[in-house]
């Protein structure tokens, strides 16, 4: 029995994201990702008080559209999944690039970085390669993956504010891989910042308070 070839090959495909702000000359931007299952559409609402006429916020949405129950009704998205793994994190770095360009950001542009969940994954392989100047990131209920930590990008972390922002009620990330994580990052290099508030596995309008509006 003859083997199937796997081929792969480019083929245009229209993406969307949404934005807030940024009517007027740009001063800063925040790039944010959501989390597995989640529309742009209504995620972008949790960072509309970031924004003002200079300060654009933008929720790009993953390329994988979906059902989340059966074959109708509510609508998320993911960014990829095991299946052609890598072929996905290469379109997703290329996307998340061409997003920036068509929200106007130049190469100078102050960049907040900020993925919820499974969307930090897919932000951080993008901003450590990108050519924006990235500011700042926030992992949001989520951590750093293996395949980042890498020698050749360590000077991107120790240079570029890093937060981890974690609820002490989260459903998938306890304490203890929380803690481990921490330690593996000071052992990597560079120490994030570390803002753990009362709460689950969702973003805080408090907390990005907290961390962005009265910094």
């Amino acid at each position: 029995m003859n083997t199937p070839e796997q081929y792969h090959f480019k083929t245009a495909k229209t993406a969307r994201y949404f934005q807030s702000g940024g009517t007027e000359a740009l001063k800063r931007l925040y790039i944010c990702t959501h989390g597995y299952a989640m529309n742009a559409k209504f995620f972008i609402k949790k960072f509309e008080t970031l924004a003002d006429a200079h300060t654009a916020v933008i929720a790009p949405e993953g390329l994988h559209r979906f059902y989340i129950q059966g074959s109708g009704g509510r609508v998320g998205a993911s960014w990829m999944t095991k299946e052609d793994r890598l072929t996905d994190i290469a379109d997703n770095m290329h996307y998340l690039e061409r997003c920036l360009e068509h929200a106007g950001a130049k190469s100078d542009t102050p960049i907040i970085a900020l993925g919820f969940s499974q969307g930090f994954h897919t932000l951080v392989r993008w901003a450590v390669q990108s050519r924006f100047h990235i500011g700042r990131i926030t992992a949001w209920g989520s951590h750093f993956p293996d395949d980042v930590l890498t020698p050749e990008n360590l000077p991107f972390f120790q240079n570029t504010a890093t937060d981890v922002v974690w609820g002490n009620a989260d459903e998938y990330i306890t304490k203890e891989k929380m803690r481990v994580h921490l330690q593996d990052l000071k052992n990597y290099g560079f120490s994030p910042h570390f803002e753990e508030y009362q709460g689950t596995h969702k973003i805080y309008p408090e907390i990005l308070q907290k961390l962005y509006v009265n910094e």
